[in-house]
């Protein structure tokens, strides 16, 4: 059984109930730690506000896949379109 306890007053105060009778004799292992602090939380309601959709509103999502397509597809094709920058071996010879 692990208990957490914090010392105070020269007395081991266990911070949960434990279950053990009372006089009942234990041996202790003291391992230090620092009492663990509340997370904050964070609150994600609303991130969505701003792409929430009507009835008749169209997917979003499939239309920003489909301009992140139509982007990726002309960045292909210009970067083709260019002429290639290596010399010709035969210019070494």
């Amino acid at each position: 059984m692990i208990v957490k306890a914090i010392y105070q007053d020269g007395v081991f105060k266990p911070v949960t109930p434990v279950d053990l009778t009372e006089g009942e004799w234990v041996d202790l292992e003291i391992v230090r730690s620092s009492p663990q602090r509340p997370r904050k939380v964070v609150s994600l309601q609303g991130i969505w506000r701003e792409h929430a959709r009507s009835e008749g509103d169209e997917d979003w999502v499939s239309e920003t896949i489909a301009e992140i397509r139509r982007t990726s597809a002309e960045m292909f094709v210009t970067l083709f379109k260019k002429p290639p920058r290596c010399r010709s071996h035969r210019s070494a010879l």
